[in-house]
């Protein structure tokens, strides 16, 4: 599985796990891809009592599905203003975060999506400056050949031409004809 945080010239395609689920639009642009979801000791340190917590929420998750801590992907926080300084440590930027932003996410493959909405570990808010989630789950209009979220290395083409065959396979049909979903995450204010 192929992780970037990139964002290309001329493309609002920034992409995180490219072959399964491209980012096709995003209006906060202030996302953390390397820190990590909260854990029972981080939110121990921030808050005095281990308590909910990304690592446990994917934990549960994937024990549904019978799977386990190895089988969970390193996390994308949406929304976590996460930069570094000039001396390269990691930064929470309050201002980046805006009521209304959302990301749209496509799924290219079948897939499973854990959501956690959890402080992150770098929050300074105290308590936890938590809200609402919406998730829109709807039918987007399928990719075009050129569409560079399919196109921009030739890991991410081979990785979706792999999932296209394994679909031959599994369902029997016309990969054409299985339609990408959309997902689109809100922040409120």
């Amino acid at each position: 599985m192929e992780r970037r945080a990139v964002r290309r010239a001329g493309s609002s395609c920034r992409t995180w796990d490219v072959s399964s689920c491209p980012l096709i639009e995003d209006t906060s642009g202030a996302h953390d891809l390397l820190v990590g979801g909260s854990t029972p000791a981080s939110t121990l340190a921030a808050y005095g009592e281990a308590s909910r917590n990304t690592h446990d929420n994917f934990l549960a998750a994937a024990a549904k599905l019978g799977l386990g801590l190895r089988d969970i992907p390193p996390c994308v926080t949406f929304f976590a203003p996460v930069s570094l300084d000039a001396a390269g440590r990691f930064v929470w930027n309050a201002a980046r975060k805006r009521p209304g932003d959302f990301v749209d996410l496509r799924a290219e493959t079948d897939l499973v999506l854990v959501l956690s909405n959890c402080p992150h570990p770098l929050d300074p808010a105290r308590p936890a400056a938590g809200g609402p989630v919406t998730l829109v789950r709807h039918r987007a209009p399928p990719a075009a050949a050129d569409d560079p979220c399919r196109t921009t290395s030739p890991e991410i083409v081979r990785a979706l031409s792999v999932h296209r065959s394994a679909l031959r396979l599994r369902r029997g049909c016309d990969v054409q004809s299985v339609e990408p979903r959309s997902v689109r995450r809100r922040v409120r204010p």
